[in-house]
């Protein structure tokens, strides 16, 4: 494992930018580490996820939350080789919304078999 005495590591991951610090890693550096991929945004789109032990998609599955981009973009997730998948609804994810669900029944979340319980 690398030390860093003192100084931090910064990295970039699908456009987003992190650090971690000396800190961070004396905390962790006398356990068995797990490894989280974490990343959000991804508006339907599949990218090249690397491997962990977590996968933490942190919303916007899709780009119109239709029943469909959303039930792709479950798929592709749970595809991964990740041991666990955490995924976190966000604006563009609407289907799991029961809110957004009652106020726009005519959207396509009416239809049978296209429904939250069905995702």
């Amino acid at each position: 494992m690398q030390v860093f005495s003192g100084q931090s590591l910064e990295f970039e991951f699908l456009g987003f930018k992190g650090f971690i610090s000396s800190a961070q890693e004396a905390c962790i550096s006398h356990y068995d580490t797990i490894s989280v991929i974490c990343f959000s945004d991804t508006h339907i789109t599949k990218p090249t996820v690397p491997d962990g032990d977590i996968l933490l998609h942190a919303g916007d599955l899709s780009q119109y939350g239709f029943f469909d981009e959303i039930q792709a973009q479950l798929d592709w997730l749970n595809a991964q080789s990740h041991r666990y998948n955490i995924i976190i609804a966000e604006t563009h994810d609407l289907i799991p919304d029961e809110k957004f669900v009652k106020a726009y029944r005519d959207r396509e979340t009416a239809k049978p078999r296209k429904s939250r319980t069905d995702l």
